[in-house]
């Protein structure tokens, strides 16, 4: 079990049941792996699956309880809860299952973003697909057929939109580059223009703003679903699915069910622009839990 701050936090509205599983509130540099990537009592990880530049410490600072990133478009900023261990062949760290509400209270680069560039983002993805040990093979596929799940809680960049947010739920699969180059194929929300999601009237980018999402599986005949929310209020669509197997590309009823029976592995990002984190926070009832590696 992680690290859940002994003051428990006000639990958000309507999760009555749930309890905190994880909790980093930033009050010091230690909860980030100094090492990058072989100590199992962090909380974050700096050191990134598939070869990609570990984040280097310069990129990272906390003050007063706030953890700032910076980096460039060139070489952005991730620290995760994972991380690849044992020459890239497995993986340490924190996954979270079967259904949780992720929040974090982030603050965006500068008021004026007229010469920011890149995006900054709390998003997760399946741990199973991250160490590419074959995890994400889909049965009764050749070889290389992989189904995993992307989900992005919030990214904003304004080369796409000033004025709003992105939160975006993926289904990768197939074999690599099967559909295009550089890529997985892929089925997402991404064409329903709901997932936008300004912000209220009166709040700037640059102001603290707590962005969530509540992930609820299918079972005992219910649908699962996952619903976004903005400083407490459900925003965006609700993506719902129902159980069952399909081979992807599966139609609407039960595309995205693969998020149930995976780990979603937790990523703070940033390009270009700064981003500011106060705190972020994993709620579970008893049947959510966390798996964890410790090398």
């Amino acid at each position: 079990m992680s690290n859940a701050q002994a003051a428990t936090p006000t639990r958000p509205a309507g999760l009555a049941g749930y309890r905190l599983t994880f909790a980093d509130e930033f009050n010091s540099i230690a909860s980030i792996a100094a090492d990058g990537a072989t100590n199992p009592r962090a909380q974050w990880f700096r050191a990134r699956f598939f070869g990609d530049p570990t984040t280097p410490t310069s990129m990272l600072s906390i003050k007063g309880g706030v953890l700032t990133m910076t980096g460039t478009s060139a070489q952005p900023a991730h620290i995760q809860t994972a991380a690849p261990s044992g020459g890239g062949a497995g993986w340490l760290g924190r996954a979270f299952r079967y259904g949780a509400y992720f929040e974090a209270r982030i603050a965006v680069g500068p008021d004026s973003l007229a010469t920011e560039s890149g995006w900054p983002s709390f998003w997760s993805m399946a741990i199973e697909h991250m160490p590419l040990r074959g995890a994400a093979q889909w049965p009764g596929q050749p070889a290389g057929y992989m189904r995993f799940i992307e989900n992005d809680f919030f990214e904003y960049n304004p080369s796409w939109n000033r004025k709003a947010y992105f939160a975006t739920l993926w289904e990768w699969y197939g074999r690599w580059e099967l559909c295009s180059k550089g890529r997985w194929c892929d089925q997402s929300n991404a064409d329903d223009p709901r997932r936008a999601i300004p912000l209220p009237k009166g709040r700037k980018w640059s102001d603290f703003n707590v962005y969530g999402q509540k992930w609820v599986p299918a079972q005992g005949g219910q649908r699962g679903y996952v619903q976004n929310y903005l400083n407490g209020r459900a925003v965006g669509p609700r993506v719902t699915w129902r159980a069952g197997d399909a081979i992807p590309p599966s139609n609407a009823d039960v595309r995205f069910n693969m998020m149930d029976r995976q780990g979603l592995m937790l990523v703070l990002a940033t390009g270009g622009q700064s981003m500011r984190v106060d705190w972020v926070r994993v709620w579970q009832l008893p049947s959510g839990r966390i798996e964890e590696h410790s090398r």
